[in-house]
């Protein structure tokens, strides 16, 4: 009397896990292909780091506080384009930024430009390149920003903070 052992166990392990493997797959191309398919962010919007809500007045300081990074990051505001022209109506050379103080050594305010081209996204008419933040990690910064000219009343604006990219990502064209 011959026994047959049957030894399937295995090989319906194997098809299973094979096709169970092909099935997690194609759900998560399919997955990664769905959440791909949006409208595209901006990309300053993706770099975006803070968003601080100011109100801006001629003559009036604006004071704010910002987390210093390790790398530089860009200082910019983001307001409707009729207040920034009655922002900048002496000339963007008499908007004053100063550094009044910060919770670690090392940090400074450079590239104070408002309104220039040095900024890396300058298509976006509401938002306004400042100047640029360099400090140690995990620290404060309080800014003071002076428009002497501008509405008399109290005007909404944001301080908008963005990461700096390296020049290799900017190359790239990874932001």
């Amino acid at each position: 009397m011959d026994i047959k052992l049957s030894f399937r166990g295995p090989k319906l392990a194997a098809r299973w896990n094979s096709r169970m493997l092909k099935l997690l797959i194609l759900a998560g191309l399919f997955i990664g292909v769905a959440s791909g398919c949006g409208t595209p962010r901006p990309a300053w919007e993706r770099r975006l780091l803070e968003r601080i809500p100011i109100t801006v007045q001629k003559d009036k300081p604006t004071l704010f506080q910002v987390r210093v990074r390790a790398k530089t990051n860009e200082l910019r505001l983001q307001c409707a384009p009729e207040l920034w022209q009655t922002l900048t109506n002496g000339g963007v050379d008499q908007i004053t930024i100063q550094l009044v103080s910060s919770s670690k050594t090392g940090a400074k305010l450079y590239a104070m430009h408002p309104g220039s081209p040095l900024g890396r996204f300058t298509n976006s008419p509401d938002i306004q390149f400042l100047c640029q933040i360099l400090g140690e990690r995990k620290g404060t910064a309080t800014v003071q920003i002076t428009f002497p000219d501008g509405p008399d009343g109290p005007s909404p604006a944001a301080i908008i903070v963005t990461k700096y990219p390296d020049k290799t990502r900017a190359l790239l064209g990874y932001w």
